[in-house]
């Protein structure tokens, strides 16, 4: 069989659509490749969604549930923090054997600049960002027979190429790891990725400081791909404009906008807990306001554009 040659790889629950719009939009400005393919593995995602989502850019939808074996032992919480999507990423090293390169990325992500060495630094196999933190960092309990104290690499963005030794087996390693360690988790998929890349003794090639820079980090003004972790998400602040105006295309278009209640209580309830910590609660609750009323104001935004191009013709997805 001949190989495609790139495939860029997302994981979307029922209510994310409108993130990966913007990924898929972000790619068309700086993509990886002259030619490459979008797969996209979701989870109850509306019909709507996803065929605005292929007039963007042409998409390969693939159903995913992770392994029941997965759901029934992973601890719930754990679950809830990340959805079970995340193992969706255990199925890039399958993709190996109909691509020559797979690039995963998260949805929370901003792509402000050239993606094409993506490819180049994974060349020998694998490239990640190495975090400043140990391994253990992923779990509660050390996993014997590992080294806990090493820094370990975040998973948000990475790249992979068939030169990757052990790929062939590795999808099942991980399935049969994140069952047994379950029990320690807390970082999801995240911490059994960097088992599978010490066990298998690869060293990937680095991604920073153009890719995978935190939001809230010295240097994120200057990366090509940032990563909006935790709270610093762009739908709750909209502080970035051209995500902001590839957020109001998505909805002009038709797309299911960023959920209300499922962002309002991450921002409630996020650390420190305010119940907790009193003090936070007037500031916290001054963030919610303000996302609900930017959220507000991208709709109206949309609505308008919605209206304009209804009157000079028909909106072009694709156009962007």
């Amino acid at each position: 069989m001949t190989k495609r040659p790139v495939a860029v790889v997302l994981g979307i629950t029922a209510d994310m659509a409108f993130a990966a719009a913007n990924v898929l939009l972000g790619l068309g400005r700086f993509p990886p490749a002259d030619g490459y393919d979008v797969v996209i593995f979701h989870n109850g995602v509306p019909a709507g969604d996803l065929a605005l989502l292929g007039r963007l850019r042409d998409c390969h939808f693939v159903p995913y549930r992770c392994a029941q074996s997965i759901r029934r032992n992973i601890p719930a919480h754990a679950l809830r923090a990340f959805s079970e999507m995340v193992y969706a990423k255990y199925e890039c090293f399958e993709l190996l054997n109909r691509y020559s390169r797979v690039i995963w990325l998260d949805t929370d992500i901003l792509v402000r600049g050239d993606t094409a060495a993506l490819l180049e630094r994974s060349a020998i196999g694998a490239a990640f960002a190495r975090e400043d933190k140990p391994l253990r960092f992923n779990f509660s309990r050390d996993i014997e027979g590992f080294d806990m104290d090493r820094p370990f690499f975040n998973a948000g963005v990475f790249a992979l190429s068939d030169a990757l030794p052990g790929r062939e087996s590795a999808r099942e390693w991980l399935l049969d790891a994140t069952v047994r360690h379950a029990d320690r988790v807390i970082m999801g998929e995240q911490g059994i990725l960097n088992l599978w890349l010490q066990h298998q003794g690869v060293e990937p090639a680095e991604l920073q400081p153009e890719y995978n820079v935190f939001r809230h980090r010295p240097g994120a003004a200057q990366a090509r791909i940032v990563h909006a972790v935790g709270h610093h998400k762009p739908w709750m602040d909209f502080a970035d404009p051209a995500w902001n105006e590839d957020y109001v295309r998505w909805l002009a278009l038709g797309g299911s906008p960023c959920p209300v209640w499922k962002t309002v209580r991450f921002m409630a309830a996020r650390h420190p807990h305010p119940l907790r910590h009193p003090r936070a609660i007037r500031s916290r609750a001054g963030q919610i306001l303000r996302f609900l009323l930017r959220r507000h104001r991208q709709a109206r935004m949309a609505r308008v554009a919605s209206r304009k191009a209804s009157a000079g013709g028909v909106l072009d997805a694709a156009s962007h």
